[in-house]
C-alpha cells in the first residue's frame, strides 16, 4: 500500500474560524446538504469504519480532524492543511481517522462545476491544457485565501437571504483561488472535459434534428457551438 502523502500538521489540526462556522450550522454527525448548491458539510464525532462509494468531481476542505481516502493501492490522507481535489467520478474507500466527540470531524465538499469553471478560464487565462494524464486524486496545500473564502461561503448559511446574492460570487472567487494552486492545470482539464462533451452533445442533438440530411464528419466535427 502506498501513502501518497501525510498530513503536516501535528497535535489535533484545526483551522478554528471554519471549525466554528460549520459547527454553528451542523450538530449531528453525518454528510448534509446545505440551502447552497453544490456544498455539502461533513460531520462525524468519532474515527469511521472505510466506507465504499463513487466520489464526484469536488474539493474537501477540512476544518478540523482527519480523513484518509483510498484508491486503489493509493492511500491520501489530509486535514487542515490540505486539500483533496477529486478530478473525476472514481470509486473510493473514505476513512476518518481522527475525530471525537470534544474535536468532531468537519469538513466541507465543495462540488465542482465545470461549466461555471470553463466561463472563469475562459476569461481570465484561456492558455493550452496538458496532455500528460494525471490522477484522479491530489492534494495540495491549502492556502489562507482560500481558507477566508470558504469561511465566507459557509457564514452565508447563517444569513439565507443572502445566499442567491452572494453565493455565486464566492464560489466563483473559490474557483479562482482552487485555479491559482498547483492544482490549477488539474483544474483545467475538468473544464475542457466538459467543454469536449458539450461538443459531443451538441453534435448529437444536431443529428437527431437533421438526420434526413446528407453530411461529411469533417462538416460536423467543425460546427461551432
Amino acid at each position: 500500500m502506498l501513502i501518497t502523502s501525510e498530513p503536516v500538521s501535528a497535535g489535533c489540526p484545526r483551522h478554528p474560524a471554519l471549525a466554528e462556522a460549520i459547527e454553528r450550522s451542523v450538530s449531528t454527525d453525518g454528510v448534509h446538504p446545505t440551502a447552497i448548491g453544490g456544498m455539502w458539510l461533513a460531520r462525524m464525532s468519532q474515527p469511521s469504519p472505510p466506507v465504499h462509494g463513487v466520489h464526484e468531481a469536488a474539493v474537501c476542505i477540512i476544518a478540523q480532524g482527519r480523513k484518509q481516502v483510498m484508491l486503489g493501492e493509493e492511500v491520501y490522507v489530509y486535514d487542515h492543511a490540505r486539500f483533496l481535489v477529486v478530478s473525476v467520478d472514481v470509486p473510493v474507500v473514505g476513512q476518518v481517522i481522527e475525530a471525537s466527540a470534544d474535536a468532531p470531524y468537519l469538513c466541507v465538499r465543495l462540488d465542482i462545476d465545470p461549466r461555471r469553471l470553463n466561463e472563469l478560464i475562459l476569461e481570465i487565462d484561456p492558455g493550452p491544457v496538458r496532455n500528460a494524464p494525471a490522477p484522479s486524486l491530489a492534494l495540495s496545500a491549502t492556502t489562507p485565501e482560500l481558507f477566508d473564502a470558504v469561511v465566507r461561503l459557509v457564514r452565508l448559511l447563517e444569513t439565507p437571504a443572502d445566499i442567491p446574492v452572494l453565493a455565486p460570487l464566492i464560489q466563483r472567487e473559490i474557483l479562482y483561488r482552487l485555479l491559482r494552486t498547483d492544482q490549477g492545470p488539474r483544474l483545467r482539464e475538468i473544464a475542457a472535459c466538459e467543454s469536449r462533451l458539450g461538443q459531443v452533445s451538441r453534435a448529437i442533438l444536431w443529428l437527431k434534428t437533421n438526420y434526413q440530411l446528407p453530411f461529411r464528419m469533417e462538416t460536423l466535427a467543425a460546427r461551432p457551438g
